[in-house]
């Protein structure tokens, strides 16, 4: 939709697009896709553009753009179809039945909205911002004797328990050097381990750089999930 700034000339758009994937033993899915169910289907791939080509603030104070190939996006105007297109993409979520939670979520769920705007003055001039917000719901972590499924487990479960401390690891890591270098206990230009899983590679641009991160800690406070 394109408004008229009649106090100011010119004019000014906005759209707002919803995607939904889940990373699920170190790959992409799509949550919105027809076929989208539990971990099954092709894989998708993240990709890169130069961010001289791609104009956009989203970049990770690196030169790139970070995209998933082949993921749906959708349009959408209402918190209400925001809503019905996280239902839809819950149900296509990876879980099963632990020891402690019937559907425990065996996969890393990123809901992401697009916001972009252009305003174009009476000069010609166009101006176009764009932002993204993530919801991430993270798998929990888990120990093997904490679950009291070593007898029963599966090839399949042990790999999706694998990879999520695995990946939950490298984001600690990432979160870790990212807070020493705010601090200033290491130089700003200090590597950070951004490609060690997937999560963290797909969160390097809500991570870093120009953003804003918000972490929410669900812990059990009993004595068997200490660590």
């Amino acid at each position: 939709e394109r408004l008229v700034l009649s106090d100011q000339g010119g004019s000014f758009s906005s759209a707002v697009h919803c995607s939904m994937l889940q990373i699920y033993n170190e790959q992409l899915h799509d949550l919105l896709s027809s076929s989208a169910q539990y971990g099954e289907g092709e894989p998708l791939r993240i990709r890169e553009v130069a961010e001289s080509a791609s104009f956009s603030p989203l970049s990770a104070s690196g030169a790139s753009e970070l995209y998933v190939a082949g993921l749906s996006q959708y349009r959408v105007a209402s918190v209400q179809e925001v809503m019905q297109l996280l239902r839809h993409g819950t149900r296509a979520r990876a879980v099963r039945a632990t020891e402690y939670n019937e559907t425990s979520s065996r996969s890393h769920a990123i809901l992401q909205l697009v916001i972009e705007s252009e305003t174009q003055a009476t000069s010609g001039l166009t101006t176009i911002r764009k932002a993204k917000l993530s919801l991430v719901d993270l798998a929990g972590s888990e120990k093997m004797n904490v679950t009291k499924e070593a007898p029963t487990i599966t090839k399949r479960h042990v790999q999706e328990l694998t990879s999520i401390n695995k990946s939950l690891s490298a984001l600690g890591n990432v979160i870790a050097v990212l807070a020493d270098v705010s601090a200033g206990k290491v130089k700003p230009n200090t590597h950070v381990p951004y490609r060690d899983s997937k999560l963290t590679r797909l969160l390097q641009d809500s991570l870093g750089g120009n953003t804003r991160t918000v972490v929410v800690a669900f812990v059990a406070p009993g004595p068997a999930f200490a660590s």
